[in-house]
């Protein structure tokens, strides 16, 4: 592959083309164990809601314009951009992660999906206003680069978890909670260079197995901090308390926000 600037890079044989820069301190990502995890529970199907939440928003925006393309930043294993490309099928995607292994399935996640690694905090390397949905969901945010890669009018989406998100099991020692002043620091990031347009809630209870309850603690921030020793007498803490044996009550609480590039100022 090349770049306009005559600059090669490499498609690795498993689909994905990395385009990481390099630095003193390299950021990995999730790890194998992390993505193995998350494969498999969204395979099981309890974010299914989730998904298909998210993806008809992006969905139902993409096909309001011509030759859309669709950009999951963040894209883990890509099944929210897979899910979006499905209902959108005039719509191409480009999934970009920070992890080797997210790339790996990422690649092989949708055929009219291409997989980068790259660090959204490094500069996107994607050109101006290529884009007519951006999708971040539970990931980093980039404000300034999100709005130069969105043709005018375009639509980011921004999922983050609500109050209540996994509470059965946030409320076990050591699980990250959610920061209270997420609100507040996402409205900062964006500054005036989007234009909220309507915040999508999703809210609902699924039983879980402990299986499940166990992937849900692996495939987030809470591996880093606690082995699966820990979790797994985290997810049995969280079966005592709610006094269940089988499948665990676990709330979904997830906001996905919707916002519109912002109309340059007038000269």
């Amino acid at each position: 592959m090349r770049c306009s600037s005559g600059h090669a890079f490499d498609i690795a044989r498993q689909g994905y083309v990395s385009l990481l820069r390099g630095g003193r301190n390299p950021i990995h990502g999730d790890d194998a164990a992390m993505i193995a995890a998350r494969e498999e529970l969204f395979a099981r199907g309890p974010y299914r809601l989730v998904e298909q939440a998210i993806a008809g928003i992006a969905a139902r925006v993409a096909r309001s314009r011509p030759d859309p393309v669709i950009v999951d930043l963040g894209a883990g294993i890509g099944n929210y951009l897979a899910a979006a490309l499905e209902k959108a099928p005039a719509s191409h995607g480009i999934g970009i992660d920070v992890s080797k292994p997210a790339a790996r399935r990422l690649a092989r996640a949708h055929p009219r999906a291409g997989a980068i690694i790259a660090d959204v905090w490094s500069g996107l390397p994607l050109a101006s206003e290529c884009a007519d949905v951006a999708m971040t969901v539970f990931a980093p945010r980039n404000a300034v680069e999100t709005a130069r890669i969105l043709r005018p009018g375009g639509t980011w989406l921004i999922a983050t978890p609500a109050a209540r998100h996994l509470a059965e099991l946030a409320r076990i020692d050591g699980v990250l909670g959610i920061d209270e002043r997420k609100g507040e620091r996402l409205a900062a990031t964006l500054g005036d260079r989007f234009v909220e347009q309507e915040i999508h809630e999703v809210r609902a209870t699924v039983d879980v197995t402990p299986e499940e309850a166990s992937l849900v603690l692996a495939m987030g921030p809470t591996a880093r901090h606690l082995d699966p020793q820990q979790r797994a007498r985290a997810v049995e803490s969280a079966f005592e308390a709610a006094a269940a044996t089988t499948h665990l009550p676990l709330t979904l609480s997830v906001d996905i926000a919707e916002y519109r590039l912002a109309a340059p100022p007038a000269r």
